[in-house]
């Protein structure tokens, strides 16, 4: 194998170094439900060591998807190359039934970025166990 013909920018894309660039989308009617909603999905990406970039919350749950200011704002971001990642609180945020939801998914990982639910939030970490010794 010729070195010269392996590396990560092989493509005509740039390489990217470091945690993934992360946006946080909410929409719920509620402001302090939304929230919320977006702490869980912030420490989401924290658990897994993503960089959140941007939190997007709107009111507009009621709306459809395409329609809403600021899932256009994420998709715009994500076009432009400065996220990767997408983090919601659940399917629900997005579709209205999980199948829906995968194939948005699978539309997301065919242009190169990822969507994720969070559902409730990360499981937290492991509480480290303290050892004594035996005398």
């Amino acid at each position: 194998m010729d070195a010269l013909s392996y590396g990560c920018n092989t493509d005509g894309r740039p390489c990217r170094h470091g945690p993934p660039p992360t946006l946080v989308y909410v929409s719920h009617i509620r402001p302090e439900e939304a929230e919320r909603l977006a702490n869980n999905c912030r420490n989401y990406a924290k658990v897994r060591a993503w960089s959140v970039i941007e939190t997007v919350i709107e009111e507009t749950p009621d709306r459809a998807l395409n329609a809403r200011e600021g899932w256009k704002k994420v998709v715009a971001t994500l076009k432009a190359g400065s996220g990767e990642i997408i983090v919601v609180p659940g399917p629900a945020s997005v579709d209205t039934d999980v199948p829906g939801f995968e194939a948005l998914k699978s539309e997301f990982r065919s242009h190169d970025a990822v969507l994720v639910a969070a559902f409730d939030g990360p499981e937290p970490p492991p509480v480290p166990v303290r050892r004594t010794r035996a005398r």
